[in-house]
């Protein structure tokens, strides 16, 4: 299932302003096409989006392994200077 990865490494680095956001679940579902229109990633990619609604970090390319997706948002939020590695 797409996005379980992310959220897997999301709970791991157990950040208190992180959090993930699937949309396609029951609470979010993409009705009318409009995130599959614009998203420009895979459907298991990921966006790291400002709380102003910028996007900070987008890795297009699916990722469906945990350690991965883990790896890749800690080099991330490390480039950002939002955690430490």
């Amino acid at each position: 299932m797409a996005g379980v990865a992310w959220e897997g490494a999301v709970e791991r680095l157990d950040l208190p302003y992180l959090r993930t956001v699937r949309i396609g679940t029951a609470e979010l579902r993409d009705v009318y096409g409009t995130w599959h229109d614009v998203r420009d990633i895979e459907e298991a990619g990921a966006l790291l989006v400002r709380p102003d609604g910028h996007i900070a970090w987008r890795h297009s390319a699916a990722v469906w392994g945990p350690d991965e997706a883990h790896g890749l948002l800690v080099d991330a939020l490390t480039r950002l200077g939002l955690t430490h590695a």
